[in-house]
C-alpha cells in the first residue's frame, strides 16, 4: 500500500467528514464541486484512492464509496 499524495488525502479527508455529517458519502459532482475539478477528474482521484485501498468503489451506484481502514 503506498502513500497518498497531498491532494488525494485532502480528498480522503472530505469524504470522511461528509459522510460524518451526512451519514452518506458525496457524489462525484459534490467532490469535483468541493475541489473545483471536472468529474472525470474527481472520478480519476477515486480510482486512484480505490487503488491504494483506502476507499471501496461500487460501480453503478452515485454514492457508492467506502471508506476502508487506511492509516
Amino acid at each position: 500500500m503506498s502513500e497518498l499524495t497531498a491532494k488525494q488525502a485532502k480528498i480522503l479527508a472530505f469524504i470522511k467528514d461528509y459522510i460524518a455529517k451526512n451519514q452518506m458519502p458525496p457524489t462525484q459532482t459534490e467532490i469535483a464541486s468541493k475541489f473545483r475539478f471536472t468529474q472525470t477528474a474527481a472520478r480519476h482521484h477515486l480510482i486512484a484512492l480505490h487503488k491504494r485501498s483506502a476507499i471501496q468503489l461500487t460501480p453503478a451506484i452515485s454514492r457508492g464509496i467506502k471508506v476502508l481502514a487506511y492509516e
